[in-house]
């Protein structure tokens, strides 16, 4: 079973000034802020939030990765390279870094 866990910032407006506070804080000046409506205010700030929360969601995805990768090297494991680990890498970045190792190799003679 799934336990909801409150988000660490509110789902709900308390305020007009909470919102317009808010909106200010994600980087919109306060002159746009007093042009939009509130229906505009609301989306921006929603928008804003739910990227917010993917961010978090990726940064914890990431270090999910990283705590199974020190264990499995603290445990003895072949842990690979990077690129096998992470699925960010394009092909021509993992060519790239084969290259770069394979000169650096070569440059040792």
């Amino acid at each position: 079973m799934r336990i909801s866990r409150p988000l660490p910032f509110g789902s709900n407006y308390c305020t007009t000034e909470d919102m317009i506070l808010e909106a200010n804080a994600y980087g919109l000046s306060f002159s746009v802020i007093l042009a939009m409506t509130y229906g505009e205010l609301k989306r921006y700030i929603l928008f804003h939030r739910d990227f917010e929360k993917r961010q978090y969601q990726n940064l914890s995805q990431i270090a999910y990765i990283q705590a199974g990768v020190i264990a499995a090297a603290v445990a003895g494991e072949d842990v690979g390279a990077v690129y096998d680990l992470f699925p960010y890498w394009t092909e021509n970045d993992v060519l790239d870094i084969q290259a770069a190792k394979a000169m650096a190799y070569f440059d040792q003679f």
